[in-house]
């Protein structure tokens, strides 16, 4: 899940191939935090680049984009959106919980 986002570096060698970063060179670069809450930070700092931007962005235009088809019959497909509503409510509950015990034991 990391490897994707930290692009593979270009070996220093003549022959112009690419190796993929180690384990130990990922986590180093996410500074030993936990995946998910690393993947989640992310997708919520791209999505707050998303919002600043000009309407007139293509990214901003197709993330404002609604389709004018229905959607098909079966099982809903997981969308970037609803990843985001959940990460913001489990970002703001966390909030919330540890501002709640800070004041209680005060």
């Amino acid at each position: 899940m990391v490897r994707r986002p930290f692009n593979p570096d270009k070996c220093s060698s003549t022959d112009g191939s690419w190796r993929i970063k180690t384990k130990k060179e990922l986590d180093k670069l996410i500074k030993h935090e936990n995946i998910i809450n690393f993947a989640r930070a992310q997708r919520l700092g791209w999505y707050g680049h998303i919002e600043i931007m000009q309407d007139t962005r293509l990214v901003k235009a197709i993330h404002a984009w609604k389709p004018i088809s229905k959607r098909p019959m079966g099982r809903p497909k997981i969308r970037w959106q609803n990843d985001v509503k959940k990460d913001t409510l489990t970002y703001l509950l966390t909030y919330l919980l540890h501002g709640a015990e800070s004041f209680l034991r005060s």
